[in-house]
C-alpha cells in the first residue's frame, strides 16, 4: 500500500509541477507523509498539490498547516484548501442516502464488518441503494478503506475522516436517530460478543479471539455511552465480555492500549 501511495503522491505532484522529479531523499519524506495520513488519497492529493510551493521536506515539517489542522482561518483568497474542506467536497458529491449511511458509520470504533453494517445501519425510506452498494460508493470516494487481517475483512475510516464524520453526525442526525443508532449498535455487539465468547471453547478459538480483539473498542465504548443513562445496557456489555476476561485475563485489555 505504501508504494501505491508514493506513486499517487508523485503523480499528483507532477500535475501541480510537471517538472517535478523526486530524489531518493524526497521519496523518503514522501513515504513519511503517506504514512502520516494513513494512505488517505484525499490527504495525499492535498499534500502533493503543494509541491509547487514547498519541497517534500518542507511539506513534512508543516503537515498540520498544509492539511488545515492548525487553523481554520486560512485566507480563502490564497486558494489553500484544508483537508476538512477536501473531505467535505467529497461528502457533498454523495447522494442523500449515501450521506445518511456514511454519517451512521460514526457509531463504530476501530471500523466494522459488512455483517455489522447490514445489521446496524439503516437505509433511508424509499432508498434505491442497499447498504452494500453505499459501502462500495464510499470506498470509491476514498471515504472508507478496506482492511483484511486475521479476523477477516473490515471497513475503516481514516482518522481524519473519522473526525469529520463524528462532527457531522452530531450536527445532522437528530437525537432520536442517534439514540436508535447507538441502541442498535450496542445490541449487535453485545450479542456478537456473547457468540464469540462461546466459540473460544470450540475448535475455532483462535479465530474467535482475533475477532474479539478487533471489537474490544466497540465493547468498551458501549459501557462509556450507556453507563450513566442506561446502566442495564452497559452491564450487559460487561457480562458479554466476562468469559473472555476469565480465559485471557487482563492481558487482553493491555493489548488494546
Amino acid at each position: 500500500m505504501e508504494v501505491e501511495s508514493i506513486k499517487l503522491f508523485v503523480r499528483r505532484a507532477k500535475e501541480s509541477n510537471p517538472d517535478y522529479s523526486p530524489s531518493s531523499l524526497d521519496l523518503d519524506y514522501i513515504a513519511g507523509i503517506c504514512n502520516y495520513v494513513e494512505g488517505n488519497p484525499l490527504a495525499i492529493a492535498l499534500c502533493a498539490s503543494r509541491i509547487k510551493l514547498y519541497t517534500a521536506k518542507e511539506i513534512t515539517n508543516r503537515l498540520n498547516e498544509v492539511l488545515g489542522f492548525r487553523a481554520r482561518n486560512i485566507d480563502i483568497a490564497s486558494k489553500h484548501i484544508s483537508l476538512f474542506d477536501a473531505i467535505n467536497r467529497s461528502f457533498e458529491t454523495l447522494s442523500e442516502e449515501e450521506k445518511s449511511i456514511f454519517l451512521q458509520t460514526s457509531v463504530f470504533r476501530n471500523g466494522f464488518t459488512l455483517d455489522a453494517a447490514l445489521t446496524i445501519l439503516e437505509v433511508p425510506a424509499n432508498s434505491s441503494k442497499s447498504v452494500e452498494e453505499v459501502i462500495e460508493s464510499l470506498l470509491d470516494h476514498h471515504l472508507l478503506r478496506l482492511e483484511v487481517n486475521n479476523s477477516g475483512r473490515r471497513f475503516k475510516l481514516y482518522v481524519t475522516i473519522k473526525d469529520f464524520v463524528d462532527s457531522q453526525a452530531k450536527e445532522k442526525l437528530s437525537p432520536t436517530e442517534l439514540y436508535r443508532l447507538r441502541k442498535n449498535w450496542a445490541e449487535f455487539y453485545i450479542e456478537y460478543m456473547q457468540g464469540l465468547s462461546k466459540s473460544i471453547h470450540e475448535k475455532n478459538a483462535k479465530q474467535a479471539l482475533d475477532e474479539i480483539m478487533e471489537e474490544m473498542e466497540n465493547i468498551f465504548e458501549i459501557q462509556e455511552v450507556f453507563l450513566k443513562e442506561e446502566p442495564e445496557i452497559a452491564t450487559r456489555g460487561i457480562l458479554a465480555f466476562s468469559k473472555t476476561m476469565a480465559i485471557r485475563g487482563p492481558a487482553i485489555i493491555e493489548q488494546t492500549n
